[in-house]
């Protein structure tokens, strides 16, 4: 039988353990007191040198000796809990509180394990009893502070810090958290005070270095921001202990360098944190808004559709992605992305405006566009107009003066862009109570909308020779799935059902894929429509 090292070893233990109990019970061995006191020895030299497993398996023989050695219980939870098994660690210590109330270890470690479970109110309790026994132990009140900050009650956690402070005032660690605790109470100039102080003895206090500069990037200190990010980092990436923490860091000093306007070296920070740990939403966040503002933006629509693809309930990431498609002019994937965001979060505020206007620059053809040179039709329309000025155009809804270049020439006369994006908006909001959600329709009606026309509906030969797959690709998927379901249930029967069922859909799919509107809107909410929407 081949084994490896470790798993004879695990059985030299084990048969060692069952020969020392044999001995025991046959009287080889000396008396079970002497025993349990020896293996009680070697745990806590175990636990020393830090090989915690090795110091459960002796507490555990000397419990088997004697089981009502509170010391033992202690060692063990202690073990567990540095072997990060909590609760196994609360049960044991509280098992040693049972055979000895004034413990003040038990409560410490069992306080500890407590806030390492977030149950932050009976760490506090057990704090108590840390410091009703032990008067002088700074760390109780540090670790009471830190669980009276977890709680939101900054000012106990201050109080308790300050009693830290006073038996130790170079204890840095309070001092950061007393810091923290006034950085939420929004004492800015306390909380820098703190966190310098900190630093004085503590100059490679990570952590410290870091919630600085938060400080100094919420006052719109960017420089001083970067001077403590650009340290933290160093330190860092220096330190082997300290390499999971750089991704985190690099990412910090890219949002400090965007505040400073320095994109290409936040582009830098970004990628390079990105490079390092991949998996993190945040940081292709960060460069997907950073590629944004230097105007590129393909690159920021890759970095948003990665975003997307990690978190597709992230509004705000379509939301982006779809303003970056409508400055790049390409108003229909814009569109899709608008209204991605706006199923995932309805309220989404700027969404139905900038619906609006991605509407509004796909209705406005170029060669509609009322500019010199172009559209020469409508141009001389409007010039046989009394009262016509160069330049000048008269919008027919609102009659306000407009430049020629901010009309659009539809059907019902002449609209400003600012009327256009009124109804576009208010076509949305109507339609979305309608749960019509497809772009190519929702640009449909906007068009008629705006036109000022009766629609009566026209039968629809993409629709009806592409069957479903139309409206799949125009983005009403609820009717591709329906007619696959039934050309499926069809087929199962004879070939000549499923022939007529085809030719049956493909003919309801042609007239109803554009009477949508008329039956929907015009025919049954047709006069409250057209009044909101301000064309009546």
């Amino acid at each position: 039988m081949n084994l490896r090292a470790w798993e004879m070893k695990e059985l030299r233990d084990r048969l060692k353990h069952y020969l020392d109990l044999l001995r025991i019970q046959l009287g080889l061995y000396r008396h079970g007191n002497e025993w349990a006191k020896e293996e009680l020895y070697n745990g806590n030299l175990a636990v020393d040198r830090g090989e915690f497993k090795e110091a459960i398996r002796c507490y555990t023989r000397a419990l088997q000796l004697k089981d009502n050695l509170s010391d033992a219980y202690l060692g063990r939870g202690i073990a567990y809990y540095n072997l990060e098994r909590q609760r196994r660690s609360v049960r044991e210590l509280t098992k040693a509180l049972k055979f000895d109330g004034d413990l003040a270890t038990a409560y410490y470690y069992r306080g500890l394990a407590k806030l390492k479970l977030a149950e932050y109110r009976d760490g506090i309790l057990d704090f108590t009893n840390v410091i009703e026994l032990a008067p002088n132990f700074e760390r109780g009140f540090i670790n009471r502070g830190v669980g009276y900050g977890a709680l939101g009650e900054y000012q106990l956690a201050i109080s308790d810090f300050n009693e830290s402070i006073m038996r130790n005032p170079e204890n840095a660690f309070s001092l950061y958290r007393r810091g923290m605790c006034y950085k939420e109470l929004k004492d800015i100039n306390e909380a820098i005070r703190n966190f310098s102080t900190s630093l004085d003895i503590l100059p490679d206090y990570v952590d410290c270095l870091r919630d600085r500069a938060t400080v100094y990037h919420n006052q719109g200190d960017y420089q001083s921001a970067l001077r403590d990010s650009v340290r933290a980092v160093e330190i860092a990436s220096a330190t082997p202990a300290m390499e999971h923490l750089v991704p985190d860091l690099l990412d910090d000093r890219g949002v400090y360098y965007f505040g400073l306007g320095q994109y290409a070296a936040a582009i830098g920070d970004f990628t390079e944190a990105i490079r390092l740990k991949p998996g993190t939403v945040l940081f292709w966040h960060n460069r997907a808004r950073t590629y944004h503002i230097m105007r590129e933006y393909r690159k920021s629509i890759n970095d948003f559709s990665v975003v997307v693809e990690m978190t597709p309930q992230d509004a705000n990431a379509f939301h982006s992605r779809g303003m970056c498609y409508y400055l790049l002019g390409e108003m229909e994937n814009a569109i899709k992305d608008y209204f991605e965001a706006i199923k995932i979060q309805p309220d989404l505020e700027g969404v139905s405006e900038n619906i609006a206007k991605a509407h509004n620059r796909l209705l406005v053809k170029p060669e509609s566009a009322m500019g010199w040179g172009t559209a020469p039709r409508e141009r001389n329309s409007l010039q046989k107009r009394p009262q016509y000025e160069i330049g000048v155009a008269t919008c027919d809804r609102c009659e306000s003066q407009v430049p020629e270049g901010e009309v659009t020439w539809i059907a019902g006369g002449l609209r400003c862009s600012r009327c256009v994006s009124e109804v576009t908006t208010a076509v949305h909001e109507i339609l979305r109570k309608h749960s019509i959600q497809s772009p190519y329709y929702f640009t449909e009606f906007c068009a008629i909308m705006i036109s000022g026309e009766e629609y009566k509906g026209r039968w629809n030969w993409s629709a009806a020779l592409c069957s479903m797959f139309w409206f799949n690709v125009k983005g009403l998927g609820t009717y591709f799935y329906a007619g696959m379901i039934l050309v499926i249930i069809s087929y199962n029967f004879n070939v000549g059902l499923l022939l007529f069922v085809f030719a049956a859909y493909s003919i309801f799919l042609g007239v109803r894929g554009t009477y949508i509107y008329y039956d929907d809107v015009v025919h049954k909410k047709n006069s409250r429509f057209r009044e909101k929407a301000g064309t009546a």
